[in-house]
């Protein structure tokens, strides 16, 4: 059952084919172009005129029957659908199968989106390659919290699952999900949203959600070492604080993370990360590869300190 709190878009309507549920955004739309396009003219006591004449057309030649209903479908859109816009319609024929593939704009959004429906005994079937629409939007982020997303269908989470400590950015989310959940859906990432179009029709139910974990992450680089040096570690877990010198130095990269979760490990996760470097603009030959920093993931000690130098 949805609360009120859990909508976050301008544009939401009642679920229609989930009893107590709520949709919002380009699941809202397609489900007000749905009822548009197949309520018969006539038939909602309420509204006389909501809905189409396509019925009146089951008869007609097919090539008649696709200019009528493609004005049909245009004007239904025009007035029953007022969040989209540069609405477009083309009417192909194929073995006297008629399918109208229809393209829209969302008001106030760069989001474009594509639709199909075809004819089956004077009505409007919709026949998009997906069973269901799931959209996350983003979350509001000041304080540069790692993002989280989470992915269940038919109430069960998918896999793989996604990293314990999230993502950095959007970019790099969406990219994992690209990635890792492509034989689910076709992914699109918009500027407040995700988008997943799943594909599979064994999924008839399902919840996209996209949230901040609760995490500050502190970095700092790491040094190449030289024949004969090592790393010398302090760490201080607040400005006014202790400041640290680590037990051991360390040769590798193992054991610094290793050494360093072993003895501060109360106060977060250690881990490695890699960041690709990239050619000086001179080309001299003088440009970063790559550089790996040592990576504090922590709750609570968000001004912590991490030194490391090659002695």
């Amino acid at each position: 059952m949805s609360n009120l709190k859990d909508i976050t878009s301008p544009i939401w309507s009642i679920s229609v084919k989930q009893y107590g549920s709520i949709v919002q955004g380009i699941v809202a739309i397609r489900q007000q172009i749905q009822i548009a396009l197949t309520t018969s003219k006539g038939t909602d006591p309420l509204r006389p005129e909501f809905g189409t004449v396509i019925f009146k057309y089951q008869d007609a030649p097919v090539n008649v029957a696709a200019v009528e209903i493609k004005k049909e479908i245009l004007k239904a859109l025009q007035i029953w659908v007022p969040d989209i816009i540069n609405v477009k319609v083309k009417a192909s024929i194929i073995d006297s199968q008629v399918t109208f593939n229809i393209g829209y704009n969302l008001v106030d959004s760069d989001l474009i989106d594509d639709i199909q429906y075809q004819l089956d005994n004077g009505t409007l079937v919709n026949s998009t390659n997906q069973t269901l629409t799931l959209q996350a939007f983003l979350p509001n982020n000041p304080n540069n919290f790692p993002f989280q997303v989470e992915l269940f269908l038919n109430n069960a989470a998918v896999n793989p699952v996604p990293p314990e400590l999230g993502f950095d950015s959007i970019d790099l989310l969406f990219n994992w999900v690209k990635w890792n959940w492509k034989f689910l859906a076709n992914w699109l990432l918009q500027p407040d949203q995700l988008i997943g179009y799943i594909t599979d029709v064994k999924y008839l139910t399902g919840a996209l959600t996209i949230k901040l974990l609760n995490l500050y992450k502190i970095s700092t680089s790491i040094p190449v070492l030289n024949p004969g040096q090592k790393w010398v570690v302090r760490f201080q877990p607040d400005p006014t604080a202790t400041n640290y010198l680590a037990d051991n130095p360390f040769y590798t990269l193992s054991d610094l993370v290793t050494g360093m979760g072993v003895q501060f490990g109360s106060y977060g996760n250690f881990n490695l990360e890699t960041i690709d470097g990239e050619f000086n603009s001179d080309f001299n030959g003088d440009f970063n590869v790559s550089r790996t920093k040592l990576v504090l993931t922590t709750r609570e000690y968000k001004n912590a300190i991490i030194t490391i130098t090659a002695e």
